[in-house]
């Protein structure tokens, strides 16, 4: 799994052959109550860096999510918004949310590698 990057707001990263960036959620993403909503963008919007381009919501709390990169929504994996629930559960590669183009020169060096994500995550 070393060619995943992550966030430290538990967002992971891969880049695909052609440059597009697929992301999804972590395990580590603790959010209090059952996942009952998934906002996502639709194919096309394009989003500036650290702006909300969905959400995810329990009964308990809203988590916007935000990407430090400006981006364009290549596609967007449409079986959230019938079973989020299966967002949390399972294999992480296809617990996928979008794909997205980077814009204006965005780049994933900011981001950690596993091993980084890995000692961020431990107490």
């Amino acid at each position: 799994m070393d060619e995943y990057l992550y966030s430290q707001e538990h967002f992971w990263f891969l880049q695909e052959p052609g440059g597009a960036v697929r992301f999804g959620v972590t395990g580590n993403l603790m959010l209090p109550g059952v996942l009952e909503f998934v906002q996502l963008p639709k194919k096309g919007e394009t989003f500036e860096a650290n702006s909300p381009l969905g959400c995810l919501e329990t009964d308990k709390c809203t988590v916007d999510i935000r990407l430090p990169f400006a981006v364009k929504i290549l596609q967007v994996n449409e079986v959230w918004s019938t079973d989020p629930k299966k967002l949390l559960d399972g294999d992480m590669s296809a617990k996928w949310l979008c794909q997205v183009e980077l814009l204006r020169g965005g780049s994933l060096a900011g981001l950690l590698t596993a091993r980084q994500y890995e000692d961020f995550c431990t107490p």
